[in-house]
């Protein structure tokens, strides 16, 4: 939670008259315990009651102590350690020594003994600031000195990453001068350093007075890598023993310590004296400013990112803790990893794990992209050892298992990155010089990085980044998998001897968790290669292995004869003859969230009851918070909040550190362990929220507070990151609120989408409420993601945009601001001539409102479910694909839209790779025909390779059909929400293909008339029937929308003078909403239902309106002066209404039939399109 309270000041005090301000905020009951009102400082309390203070009256136990640190250096409060990030000690492979682990920097530690014991007395005492990142400590009565009141802190600068700051402050309120007496204890020397301190000598010659610093330089005994050895140097200034105050004064000292290593510097003495020379000058001046701009930095970073709870005081303060401890050991701008012990301890050696990436960074990914991005450079840093790796697996006992003939398969590029790794990105899984189980078997972390490298760029679009960055490391963990999975019978695939999450249990085959995670790196590395426009035959193969790699479903759930559907089990043959079907941690449960592997609600359901009950209940905290989330997914609250509890049962008071497992027989494991604090994290970014990461957009359906046990007015994700906006999620016990606060000047517009219902564009600063219970969206205004429109694409193909703005107009609906694009192919007959990309297709179809009798017409796809199964015969250099998909219910699939484009979407997937490597998504229009039903996919090849190519390479690669026809059933199948529409088991029953050679140029020129036919009749000029507003008949409707009688597309009527349309040459109305087509633009009006009849709002000028009727079938429009717009209604028969009298529009016998009121093609020509073929 975050206090809408600025802390101002040069000092960076906290507020302290808020209580009107937190009465909202907190729960009554644990006030007097969390925040005394009587006990602590009164200045604390404002923030205490925040959630952004941790208060204790009491010296606590120091595996217990929270940490201050800015992600380059870190320490635990009351150590006398401090920890370097990317500095370590130790070989990689330890035999006789400790295998590499954080080398410790000893450090100078200064106190001042009170006359006070383990308890402070009333008014102070001790305290975790963690808006501020910094540990105070406020006492009196030093011994010797009594009434002197001590306030200390401890913080390390995150403006200045290699320093590290101890401020006291010395206050004499009394009416005599004391002296008080600071304590020091110098340590020098560190197992892990060879170390010499710097002689005054020296000291005079770099230009600092030896009796005020201290210097100690060296390198660390061991280094990972032979030859590599890292230097260091800490730099501090010396306090002085004894300080004399006089009455009524202040004085405050600075304790600076600054460490700069080798990693960073070439010559680390030199940059740690400057550092420190840079805040002593001038009697310490620019030491006062540290903790101000220390104190701005953290403010910036909670205002970039961070989780609200608002009325939960316990649990919002273990919210701020969890986050404030991740942060304080990452930062953007020094990629060395995350440890599940954060930076301040050598919990787990300081070694990173899958922790990483699966645990740690998706929290970071919302709330602070750029902390994210780091911990994937970490792995992009280390690309030459997962090289080593990958070359050397399966070549002996001390190295990972691979299969035999991996080497054979294995290419240069594959990636294998270890289980441990530390600074050099080698493997660390050493005990005694042997590796152990994990570095051997548990490979799924190469998998882990991949899914986070994927949700980093769906959540961001950065394509520089994919392109120079991320697609090598993504492209060689899918090469690892190709060349490491084991063909079976059939184009299926196995992998064999591994160990999932669950590390009770090793090796085994066909990991459920560890399959998935595969596929997912082998499916994104072929997505990625597309998206940076690299080609090559193995990308094919990437997906044809992840299709063959199996999740195992079994029908029976052991044990449980109650449930019904089967489940997951967690690895082929589960559990072994012998072993206790015991479970470490979530494993099998991790398929739903973070995987996102599709499975029915009931197996989920199967899944969550059957691992509960044998998944140790002394486990790691993490797994409950995932058992949380799922259960949240599915809607079983009863279940979710014991879950969620559990999640973080495990923040230690007094200052919410975190333990690895429960007090039990296994506490307290590694502290402080934020592995824990970032599931706990996850399961209210991604658990109450419901929020998912698609490729192309947001998804969210929240559960209320309460679903958590929790007693919150609203949670709120305040703020997280998408597409280069921040944005504002806030959930209450009924509503869920969207809020977009700022965006960079290159961001793509946004848009809302709330269940069916029109999209709207976020504006900036506006709330806009949501069905808490409705499945919601956010995505760019368009439907489609920026880099649709850079997909590879065939060169014959012309694009024309047309932006859609959005007007004001009162109580009118809001309209995407976006971008359509109209693709005009040679070669393709199909009825609407827009094409997207595969991301487009499976984005939600609807983008405009639906009332009335009308149905959603606009869909991402465009494509148009005929009444007939067009002819081919006009095609030209294309290959026709037809397929019959059997046990598919049309009728329900067409009502269907957003089904409708994912079925067409995967379809024209699978014949975009069959085609060849030369074929793209976006190169294949699909249309769904009458029958079973049947597909229509249609393959237009880009210049320099003709149909007859494209052809050849199909009949090879069908293999008479089979292997198309297998592989489009089993994609169908598994299509989330297919087994609403399905009669049967999905299946391609028959596939026939046809080849239209392409023709001599001049022939081809006469293609050029039907894309002509079709919008030439929106060529018309606005017509002026002569017809005034009051022979308007009065409209007979009770104002409903459902009742206006103007759907349809309309098209300007020609008055026979040939004069070209400059505005309204064209529009589509749904309901009470109206899209003008005119000026090279889509505009949004409305028409509303007064007494007097019905009436628009003039889409250029919005002060403008005009009465509107219906005379004869034709919509008429006031034009004022006695005049009126005379419209045609565009019909599916390819003939306008007749009207008795009226001419017929000129041009319009030679309109294509296809169209209809519901579907009104011509919304994807622009004006410019109109204008230029009449």
């Amino acid at each position: 939670m975050h206090l809408f309270l600025v802390n101002s000041g040069s000092n960076c005090l906290p507020p302290c008259c808020s209580l009107l301000l937190l009465a909202a905020w907190v729960r009554a009951e644990p006030v007097t315990d969390l925040c005394p009102e009587d006990v602590m400082p009164t200045e604390w309390r404002g923030p205490c009651l925040g959630a952004q203070l941790l208060f204790s009256n009491a010296h606590s136990k120091h595996d217990l102590m929270p940490e201050v640190g800015n992600g380059h250096l870190a320490t635990a409060m009351q150590s006398d350690k401090i920890y370097a990030a990317g500095f370590f000690n130790g070989p990689a492979r330890g035999t006789n020594v400790e295998t590499t682990h954080r080398a410790s920097i000893p450090r100078s530690i200064y106190w001042i003994d009170t006359m006070h014991g383990e308890t402070f007395p009333p008014g102070y005492g001790r305290a975790l600031d963690m808006e501020r990142a910094v540990f105070l400590q406020h006492t009196k009565d030093p011994v010797g000195a009594e009434g002197i009141i001590v306030r200390e802190r401890w913080y390390a600068p995150w403006q200045a990453p290699t320093l590290m700051v101890h401020e006291i402050e010395l206050e004499n309120p009394g009416g005599i001068s004391r002296t008080v007496k600071i304590q020091r204890f110098r340590r020098t020397r560190s197992a892990d350093l060879s170390i010499q301190e710097v002689n005054p000598t020296r000291l005079q010659a770099l230009g600092m007075q030896p009796e005020s610093v201290s210097v100690l330089e060296g390198s660390n005994i061991i280094p990972e890598a032979d030859g590599h050895p890292t230097r260091f140097a800490l730099a501090e200034n010396v306090l002085s023993n004894s300080v004399n105050l006089l009455p009524g004064k202040r004085k405050t000292l600075y304790a600076l310590v600054a460490i700069v290593t080798s990693l960073n510097s070439t010559d680390p003495t030199r940059d740690a004296l400057d550092t420190l020379h840079r805040y002593m000058i001038n009697n310490q001046a620019k030491s006062s400013t540290l903790f101000s701009q220390h104190c701005t930095a953290w403010k910036e970073r909670a205002e970039a990112g961070r989780v609200e709870v608002a009325g939960d005081l316990a649990l919002a303060r273990v919210v701020n803790a969890s986050l404030y401890f991740i942060r304080s050991s990452v930062r953007p701008d020094w990629p060395q990893g995350l440890s599940p012990g954060g930076l301040s301890s050598n919990c787990y050696r300081g070694h990173t794990f899958w922790d990483q990436e699966t645990w740690m960074l998706p929290p970071l990914l919302m709330l602070e992209p750029e902390a994210a991005r780091s911990l994937l450079h970490y792995r992009v840093n280390r690309l030459l050892e997962a090289r080593k790796k990958a070359a050397e697996c399966g070549s002996s006992e001390q190295v990972s298992w691979c299969p035999q003939g991996y080497s054979d398969s294995v290419d240069s590029t594959a990636l294998m990155f270890p289980w441990e790794s530390a600074h050099t990105g080698m493997e660390v899984q050493y005990v005694n010089g042997n590796m152990g189980p994990w570095g051997r078997f548990e490979q799924h972390i190469n998998g882990d990085i991949a899914l986070a490298a994927r949700q980093y760029w769906y959540a961001t679009h950065d394509r520089t980044w994919l392109a120079d960055v991320a697609f090598p490391l993504i492209d060689g963990i899918a090469s690892f998998y190709s060349a490491r999975l084991q063909a079976t019978l059939g184009a299926q695939y196995a992998l064999n001897n591994v160990m999932g999450p669950d590390e009770y249990h090793w090796p085994v085959n066909n990991s459920a968790y560890s399959n998935a995670i595969a596929r997912v790196a082998l499916e994104f590395a072929a997505e990625a290669a597309n998206e940076v426009r690299t080609t090559g035959s193995k990308y094919k193969d990437f997906i044809n292995q992840a299709r063959g790699l199996p999740v195992l479903v079994a029908p029976e759930v052991p044990g449980r004869i109650d449930l019904k559907g089967g489940y997951h089990p967690e690895y082929e043959g589960f559990p072994k003859k012998g072993d206790k079907a015991e479970v470490k941690q979530a494993d099998t449960i991790l398929l739903s969230f973070p995987i996102g592997f599709h499975m029915e609600s009931n197996v989920l359901r199967n899944d969550l009851e059957f691992y509960e009950s044998i998944t140790d209940q002394h486990g790691p905290a993490m797994t409950w918070s995932l058992f949380a989330i799922a259960w949240l997914s599915v809607g079983d609250y009863s279940r979710s909040i014991s879950h969620f509890r559990r999640g973080y049962a495990n923040a230690q008071p007094p200052y919410n550190v975190w333990s690895e497992y429960p007090r039990g027989p296994n506490y307290p494991g590694c502290t402080n362990f934020i592995t824990g604090a970032g599931g706990f994290l996850q399961s209210l970014i991604f658990g109450i929220s419901g929020l998912r990461v698609r490729r192309d957009r947001l998804e969210f359906k929240a559960a209320p507070p309460a679903a958590i046990g929790s007693t919150a007015a609203h949670i709120s994700i305040h703020s997280f990151h998408y597409r280069s906006s921040r944005l504002r999620l806030e959930v209450t016990a009924q509503t869920a609120y969207v809020e977009l606060l700022a965006t960079l000047p290159d961001a793509p517009m946004l848009c809302l989408l709330k269940g069916d219902q029109s999209p709207i564009p976020l504006v900036i600063g506006k709330r806009y409420e949501c069905q808490r219970t409705v499945a919601s969206e956010i995505m760019v205004c368009d439907g489609r993601s920026k880099y649709t429109t850079s997909m590879k694409s065939s060169p014959t193909v012309t694009t024309t945009t047309t932006a859609i703005t959005t007007t004001t107009v009162p109580n009118s609906p809001q309209v995407a601001n976006t971008q359509l694009s109209t693709v005009r192919m040679t070669g393709t007959s199909t009825s609407t001539i827009l094409r997207t990309s595969q991301a487009m297709q499976t984005a939600r179809p609807t983008l405009l409102s639906t009332t009335g009798n009308s149905s959603a017409f606009l869909t991402t796809t465009h494509a148009v479910l005929s009444e007939t199964p067009a002819s081919t015969s006009d095609l030209t250099n294309a290959v026709v694909v037809f397929m019959t998909v059997q046990n598919i219910d049309q009728p329900a699939l067409m009502a269907d839209t957003r089904l409708t484009a994912a079925f067409k979407a995967k379809i024209q997937s699978v014949v975009a790779l069959e085609a060849g490597i030369e074929i793209q998504p976006n190169d294949v229009d699909v249309e769904l025909l009458p029958g079973s039903v049947v597909a229509r996919s249609t393959v237009t090849p880009p210049d320099g390779i003709s149909a007859t190519a494209i052809h050849e390479a199909f009949q090879a690669a069908l293999t008479s059909s089979q292997l198309l026809r297998r592989t489009v059933s089993q994609e169908l199948s598994v299509l989330p929400g297919i087994e609403s529409v399905t009669t049967g088991p999905v299946q391609v029953s028959d596939i026939r293909i046809e080849v239209k050679p392409q023709v001599p140029g001049f022939v081809a020129g006469l293609w050029l008339v039907w894309p002509v036919v079709i919008v030439c009749c929106a060529c018309a000029v606005l017509a002026m029937c002569g017809t005034a507003a009051t022979q308007c008949p009065r409209a007979h409707s009770n104002g409903a929308v459902d009742d206006f009688p103007f759907n349809g597309t309309w098209i300007a009527k020609r008055d026979g003078s040939g004069t070209k349309a400059e505005s309204g040459s064209l529009m589509v109305i749904i309901g009470n909403s109206i899209y003008w087509h005119g000026n090279g633009q889509v505009v949004p009006s409305r028409i509303w239902y007064a007494e007097d009849g019905y009436h628009m709002t003039n889409p250029f000028h919005d002060t403008l309106t005009h009465e509107v009727c219906l005379i004869n079938g034709e919509l008429v429009i006031d034009h004022g002066h006695e005049k009126a717009v005379c419209f045609t209604r565009f019909r599916s028969q390819g003939t306008p209404e007749e009207i008795p009298g009226q001419e017929k529009p000129v041009c319009f016998e030679r309109f294509r039939p296809g169209g209809s009121e519901e579907t009104p093609l011509l919304l994807t020509r622009s004006s410019e399109d109109l204008r230029s073929v009449n």
